[in-house]
């Protein structure tokens, strides 16, 4: 894991009540299912958490693909909204660039959902809500417009038998450390809350992000409001 990945594990280890699997001792028994299991355990073991990282290799693809459709931008932070929109077939270009970035974003949280899965049967964990974190903090050209829509493409998928396929996620929450807002107050953390509407919360969902964005943002020393987010189809 890079550097905000480690930091946040920092975070959630100064969560109170937090358990790190890893750091769990396992009966012989446990050991020897060799499953892969995801990071940590909170509120009393009600919610599973796994973090997740979005990697550079996802950032070159993207600006191939810009460079590809006649982009030539220079290092910084862009809205994809504006640049798409710039052009005529704004709408297929914003297909084609979310499917850039499916790989990444797909496989992160089909593995999640195993890992997730996974915790309950080791610990024996018969009711939890699942949360995973995606963290981008090195992908400055990848607005958070692209990765949520794919997130939310990826959570209407269904299993073979017509229910949720990532029936172990509940929460998803992305972190875009690379998109921060600068205000006269200071940087503000931004976050986006996502649930998983097909899969049944059994805790109070919205407390929990909330509990989770702003003890991020204190962490960093960062203001904290919750605003709604406008995301562009």
């Amino acid at each position: 894991m890079g550097a905000l990945a480690n930091r946040f594990i920092e975070f959630c280890r100064s969560v109170p009540g937090a358990e790190e699997i890893d750091a769990l001792a396992l009966t012989s028994q446990q050991k020897a299912l060799k499953l892969k299991c995801a990071d940590f355990l909170f509120e009393d073991r009600s919610i599973i958490c796994e973090i997740k990282s979005l990697e550079t290799d996802t950032a070159w693809k993207f600006i191939a693909f810009l460079k590809q459709q006649g982009f030539e931008l220079p290092p910084g932070e862009y809205s994809v909204q504006q640049l798409f929109s710039t052009r005529p077939n704004g709408q297929e270009l914003f297909q084609k660039a979310t499917s850039v970035v499916a790989t990444s974003v797909a496989d992160g949280l089909a593995d999640a959902n195993r890992q997730i899965r996974d915790t309950k049967r080791l610990l024996g964990i018969t009711a939890a809500d699942g949360v995973v974190v995606i963290l981008n903090g090195m992908v400055e050209v990848l607005g958070p417009q692209l990765v949520i829509k794919r997130i939310l493409e990826r959570l209407d998928k269904l299993g073979d038998e017509g229910t949720p396929y990532h029936s172990h996620v509940a929460l998803i929450l992305y972190f875009s450390e690379k998109h921060l807002r600068e205000t006269a107050e200071g940087d503000a953390a931004v976050a986006f809350p996502i649930r998983n509407e097909g899969v049944p919360a059994l805790t109070d969902l919205n407390a929990v992000a909330s509990k989770f964005v702003k003890g991020w943002a204190e962490f960093n020393g960062r203001w904290y409001d919750e605003q709604a987010f406008d995301l562009w189809l």
